[in-house]
């Protein structure tokens, strides 16, 4: 797998880049200046006084900004769907907005996938929980055994989720179906092997060393509160485009290996060309012949 390809993908034509970039920050910055709003309130909220008014406006910021971050975490999920595709076609450029509905839509999918995967989550904590309540109805002894064993399988199912949660993103975006977020089997092929687990590892160095540099991009944009909220948008949406570059690529090449197909049929692009194949040169003729010719 070529990883600097994938790296280095949104600087490879940096004007388009910082253009298509910059508008997606717009679409983003409403939600990202209730985020900071919430974030300074929070800070300076044992300031406030305590009543009643202020929890209401405190709770109608909310009211506002979940929405508008759910409708914009949409376009962003749609951006990276477009961008997530082309790299399995093996187009590593930076895709443009144009048929900006059909972003929109493809957000949806994939926040359909990870909102019904939350619910899972959801339902496996309470259950684990209830077992908990169960095993304090019999002892004492019994319960501290019953959590511990809880917050085990907890963790474990947790550290799986996290390794898997990008495949399960990818798979969606490559067959165009929701239920393909849900294709354990066909999902384990990928997961578990070198490919997929080096890709894993390197996105959490590119997320580590991303967040460092949207941290020094911060502190230097702190005394506009504008740049600071336009570099935030864009630092966030580069750095997710290349972590999905990198398991786009860690996909391709794993179904590349075993069948040559993406799920439905279409042939896999491989992101690194195979090598030109070697031919046996001809063999020398024999020089009496070629004297007589």
């Amino acid at each position: 797998m070529d990883y600097g390809n994938a790296i280095s993908r949104p600087f490879k034509d940096i004007k388009r880049t910082l253009r298509i970039f910059f508008i997606l920050s717009l679409i983003l910055l409403p939600a990202q200046i209730f985020n900071v709003v919430l974030q300074v309130l929070d800070m300076v909220g044992e300031f406030l006084p305590d009543n009643d008014s202020v929890m209401i406006a405190y709770l109608l910021l909310y009211l506002i900004y979940i929405p508008i971050a759910i409708v914009t975490g949409w376009v962003t999920m749609g951006y990276l769907w477009r961008a997530t595709k082309n790299v399995l076609t093996n187009d590593y450029t930076i895709p443009d907005l144009k048929n900006f509905g059909q972003i929109f839509l493809k957000g949806i999918k994939l926040w359909v996938v990870g909102f019904l995967w939350g619910l899972i989550f959801i339902v496996i904590i309470l259950v684990l929980a209830g077992l908990v309540g169960l095993a304090y109805l019999v002892s004492k002894v019994l319960m501290v055994v019953v959590l511990v064993f809880v917050i085990l399988i907890g963790v474990i199912l947790l550290l799986v989720f996290a390794y898997i949660a990008p495949l399960l993103y990818i798979n969606t975006i490559a067959e165009d179906s929701v239920g393909a977020g849900f294709s354990l089997r066909e999902m384990a092929g990928v997961a578990f092997t070198t490919d997929y687990f080096v890709t894993f590892l390197l996105s959490i160095v590119v997320g580590i060393i991303g967040g460092l540099i949207s941290i020094v991009g911060m502190i230097v944009l702190l005394i506009t509160l504008v740049g600071w909220i336009f570099w935030l948008s864009i630092a966030s949406v580069a750095i997710q485009v290349v972590v999905f570059t990198l398991y786009a690529d860690a996909y391709k090449e794993v179904l590349a290996k075993r069948q040559g197909k993406l799920p439905g049929g279409a042939p896999v692009a491989p992101s690194s060309p195979p090598p030109p194949a070697r031919t046996k040169p001809a063999p020398p003729m024999p020089r009496g012949r070629a004297l007589r010719a």
